[in-house]
């Protein structure tokens, strides 16, 4: 679990996540807070946003392009737009009318920024860029915004009497923060149903085709951290040493032999028996300190291997059982980049992500873009069995090359610090 303390302030929970991968008939119960908030409280608040959520959530992303601005500006315009709230809804709607859901799209064009190219080129994609594209608007307008990531509402099942959720279900959907009120989700994916909450905003954009009112869609709820009881230690035993004040025995006395008066024999000569010949010595005397050396050097020639076969089991593939191929690829490469001074905040997207990282490998722009889109297009998108074969035959064959820009930029910096490029 990530957290976020300010102080004086209620904790933000920013991510929650198990402390390891739920596997098939495992349970968790989580207990969240859902927000009942109105559209007129929401109009209501201001824009005293607070230091850590303005660092944090209202830096425009490097790559957004000067038309991408433009256009959020001419939504908010024409819908007269003046509250964040407003804002927000605003552009949700032009999202929701402009842009057709599309699971199967292509990777964007390299050298393009996605949210720009959605926009004006293909106008077409799944939740993420929805997403995507309403969080970078909100931040060039000054609207703080992040993605969240996790499940849709599923499908009802009476029997279960509880909505079941599968891996299909995967969503995407942007937050915006509204003081007092926290983060406050949207839904510009036009695939799901809108949120309503209680009323429209002032005036509908003149291009927009009003529609009937959706049923009210049940909020994502926003995830609340529940401090786990400390268990208090057990006391443990103390032991007293006992002093053992016991003397010894004393030995019993020895009984002193009377002496016994014998006669004195005769001089004997005893012979000096010849001088034997030094025995041959074992031909293994030879070798066997040679054969301990050896065995010791085996041995630690093993431990090393043994070593290094761990250490590659522990970054490679510790906590990847059930990853698919483009997953595990993605993964190990959010690992990796640790090694090299990089620490991402968890509210990054993949792409800013993947920016981050190619400051500082730019040569690995090919692998490292091919192995983040084709992660984002499983993760909220849908393949057929070919493509998906495809997609893992590619990130199998990205890996290895990021791995080797990573590895050698760590060895640069362990083994030639002066060589570190500043930031």
């Amino acid at each position: 679990m990530d957290l976020l303390y300010v102080p004086g302030e209620a904790m933000s929970v920013s991510v929650i996540r198990p402390m390891r991968v739920i596997a098939r008939g495992d349970s968790y119960t989580a207990t969240s807070q859902m927000s009942d908030a109105t559209s007129e409280q929401l109009r209501a608040v201001g824009a005293a946003y607070p230091p850590h959520i303005r660092d944090l959530y209202m830096s425009p992303a490097p790559s957004m392009t000067a038309r991408t601005a433009a256009l959020a500006q001419q939504i908010v315009t024409e819908a007269n737009a003046a509250t964040p709230y407003d804002q927000a809804k605003a552009i949700e709607r032009w999202l929701r009318a402009n842009i057709v859901y599309d699971e199967l799209i292509p990777m964007p064009p390299a050298g393009q920024d996605p949210v720009d190219w959605l926009l004006f080129d293909l106008q077409r994609g799944y939740c993420n860029y929805y997403a995507s594209a309403m969080i970078v608007m909100l931040r060039s307008l000054g609207v703080p915004a992040r993605m969240a990531a996790g499940f849709a509402q599923g499908e009802w099942v009476a029997d279960e009497n509880g909505f079941v959720v599968r891996e299909r279900d995967a969503h995407t959907w942007p937050e915006v923060y509204f003081p007092g009120y926290g983060w406050i989700e949207f839904e510009p994916t036009a695939a799901q149903l809108e949120i309503e909450r209680g009323d429209l905003p002032p005036e509908q954009p003149a291009q927009l085709t009003p529609t009937p009112a959706p049923p009210t869609a049940t909020f994502t709820p926003m995830a609340t951290f529940t401090p786990s009881p400390t268990p208090t230690p057990e006391p443990q035993p103390e032991f007293t040493e006992v002093a053992e004040n016991a003397s010894p025995m004393p030995a019993p006395p020895s009984a002193t032999p009377t002496p016994t008066l014998t006669p004195t024999p005769a001089a004997l000569i005893i012979p000096t028996p010849p001088p034997q010949r030094p025995q041959p010595r074992d031909p293994l005397s030879f070798i066997a300190p040679g054969l301990g050396l050896g065995f010791l050097i085996l041995f630690l020639i093993m431990l090393a291997l043994l070593a290094v076969v761990l250490i590659y089991w522990t970054w490679e593939w510790r906590g990847m059982r059930g990853l698919s191929p483009v997953a595990r690829a993605y993964a190990r490469m959010e690992r990796y980049i640790g090694l090299i001074g990089l620490h991402p905040p968890p509210q990054q997207t993949p792409d800013e992500r993947r920016h981050e990282i190619l400051n500082t490998l730019p040569q690995s722009e090919p692998p490292v873009n091919a192995i983040t889109a084709l992660y984002t297009a499983e993760r909220y998108g849908q393949r057929d069995a070919d493509e998906q074969g495809v997609a893992w035959e590619m990130a199998e064959h990205a890996w290895p090359e990021v791995r080797h820009s990573i590895l050698g930029r760590w060895l640069r910096r362990l083994f030639m610090p002066w060589t570190r490029r500043r930031k």
